[in-house]
């Protein structure tokens, strides 16, 4: 009866191995006993099952005898697989700190048993590697991860060659070393291979399994989320909408498979971002709508099923605060981002990376609605954090060095923030190399920055292009770059090309973000500008009451971006000689600057 259960569990047949575990359980309880080592097999036999229903805590019930009764006798008798087992149950809820004493432990077992270097044993380093990599301990992950690499690709050419002659090429276990070592490539930064090698799993386990079984549907996944981080977002979409229809029949809606798909949707959403028919309340950019839906339900899910203090809910919930920022709802994402900055505290520590990037999305949230004070206090802690934790070269680490400096530039500190950006783009050479997109954007601005618009504007022209090549023409990305390539045309005083460029720049926000949308708004105020600075006071006039209103509707009265509205009408008064209505608003204009600074 064990072995027929082993059979279904293998084959994905989870209900079926559950029905017969259970059965072989309470047969060997009453025979055997409880405390009979076959007994305790049966028992993880069983927690394996739940544990591949997605049904965590029913698993961890499994094991009382391991959580009670310590170092017993008993407890010994666990077999070393059953404690991995239970370690990846307490991974699934998010109890890290205990999964790691466990697996530990376990590596210890396979190390002495079995040698460094059999594939159990380098399994249980990467679980281990992985689970301080929940805990934040990047370095720990790391240098055990990079040993890890070195075994598996080793041991795994080795034992690919050895399935093929021996099992054969379409022999489960040879397709399952396939995935392994496509899995190592991509880890190593081999996408390209690792590409390869998935496209043939996934071809091979369709024709051996069928495409409904759950190795099949995770050779799917896996291939959906290569493409998302190669922004190949549409293809990446595609699979997960297949594989999500895929878990829900097989697996279902709450499993944590299922909805961890459902957030990789979401994801190529995010990235994808087309023009979707939104409610009228929020005109959205891109496919964001979709996104936010898709990220709610993914929430809703992960507290019912997961708990609210998980990693996995917490992350959720960054995810639809993200979603608000993007959409410019910047008091939604703040309610949301406080409350998820609070738990990562209490969950992972203050210095774990989940905590340090809640801190800067929060950062970024208060930079949108003008809190420039707020924004730089959170800034510059994030920055040291960085630095600490990951350490003055790591990619996230410069582009908060970037946030601070956007910082100083709002708040009128163009020195500081020049200092900043020239600083960025040095470390961007160095750690990203001189002809990444970032890299790119960093020097432009740079150049822009320190008024070397000719330089700003031969580079603006070159990424437009490969933004509209790569990404399309209405995709956020593009148009943000025309609105530069526009700006740097403002700043030589070439105000007919940059006229045209915001005029196309402003129909293209209004239709993408929205009418009401902080960008849309501030292409109103640059095409004013551009106005303004023909003379035709009072074409400009026209738009910046517009902005105002508008300003004052979506951000705030004391916005800083309002005031300067308040500021820009006062100028256009004065170019028109109502000389008395300009002195009003320019009074008006400086006790709110005093009241703010």
């Amino acid at each position: 009866m064990a072995d027929l259960a082993a059979t279904y569990h293998q084959q994905g047949r989870s209900k079926e191995a559950e029905e017969i575990y259970v059965e072989v359980l309470e047969l060997r309880k009453e025979v055997l006993g409880e405390k009979h080592p076959d007994t305790i097999h049966s028992m993880a036999d069983l927690a394996a099952t739940y544990h591949q229903q997605g049904r965590s805590k029913e698993a961890d019930e499994i094991h009382p005898t391991y959580h009670q009764q310590g170092r017993s006798k008993e407890a010994e008798e666990i077999s070393v697989e059953s404690m991995a087992l239970l370690a990846a149950t307490y991974h699934q809820q998010g109890r890290s700190k205990e999964a790691e004493e466990i697996y530990i432990e376990v590596l210890e077992l396979r190390n002495a048993v079995l040698g460094e270097k059999h594939p159990d044993t380098v399994e249980s380093m990467a679980d281990l590697a992985t689970t301080y990599h929940q805990q934040g301990q990047l370095e720990e992950a790391e240098e055990i991860s990079v040993e890890v690499l070195e075994f598996r690709k080793e041991v795994l050419v080795e034992v690919l060659e050895l399935r093929r002659e021996v099992l054969g090429e379409k022999h489960p276990d040879t397709i399952q070393s396939m995935a392994d070592l496509a899995a190592t490539y991509h880890q190593q930064g081999r996408s390209k291979e690792a590409e390869e090698i998935k496209l043939e799993v996934l071809e091979l386990r369709k024709e051996v399994l069928g495409e409904k079984r759950p190795d099949t549907i995770y050779s799917m996944a896996d291939l959906a989320a290569t493409y998302h981080q190669q922004g190949r977002s549409k293809e990446a979409e595609e699979i997960y909408v297949e594989v999500l229809e895929h878990q829900k029949e097989v697996l279902g809606e709450k499993h944590p498979d299922t909805i961890h798909s459902m957030a990789g949707l979401a994801a190529t959403y995010h990235q994808h971002r087309r023009m979707a028919d939104l409610a009228a309340t929020y005109h959205q950019q891109g496919r964001s709508k979709e996104a936010e839906e898709i990220t709610a339900e993914v929430l809703e899910l992960r507290k019912e099923v997961l708990g609210e203090k998980h990693p996995d809910t917490i992350h959720s919930m960054a995810d639809l605060a993200a979603t608000y920022h993007q959409q410019g709802r910047s008091k939604e994402a703040e309610e949301i981002y406080v409350e998820v900055l609070e738990l990562p505290k209490e969950v992972l520590g203050e210095k774990h990376p989940a905590t340090i990037h809640s801190m800067a999305d929060l950062a970024a949230t208060c930079h949108q609605q003008g809190r420039s004070k707020e924004d730089e206090e959170i800034s510059v802690e994030v920055l040291e954090l960085r630095k600490e934790v990951l350490g003055g070269k790591h990619p996230n680490t410069i582009k908060s060095m970037a946030s601070l400096a956007a910082t100083y530039h709002q708040q009128g500190r163009s020195k500081e923030a020049e200092e900043i950006y020239v600083e960025v783009l040095e470390l961007q050479k160095e750690v990203l190399d001189e002809k990444h997109p970032d890299t790119i954007q960093s020097m432009a601005a740079t150049y822009h920055q320190q008024g070397r618009s000719k330089e700003a504007e031969e580079i603006y022209v070159e990424v437009l292009e490969l933004r509209k090549e790569v990404l399309g023409e209405k995709h956020p990305d593009t148009i943000q770059s025309m609105a530069d390539l526009a700006a740097t045309y403002y700043q030589q005083d070439r105000s007919k090309e940059a006229e045209e460029i915001y005029v196309e720049v402003l129909e293209l926000r209004k239709e993408v973000l929205g009418e009401k949308h902080p960008d849309t708004i501030r292409s109103m105020a640059s095409l004013a500008a551009t106005y303004y600075q023909q003379g035709r006071s009072k074409e400009a006039e026209e738009i910046y009451v517009e902005v105002l209103e508008l300003r004052k509707e979506v951000l705030d009265e004391k916005h800083p971006d309002t005031i300067q509205s308040m500021a820009a009408l006062a100028a256009t008064y004065h170019q028109q000689g109502r000389s008395k209505e300009a002195e009003e608003v320019k009074l008006e204009v400086l006790d709110l600057r005093k009241e703010v600074l």
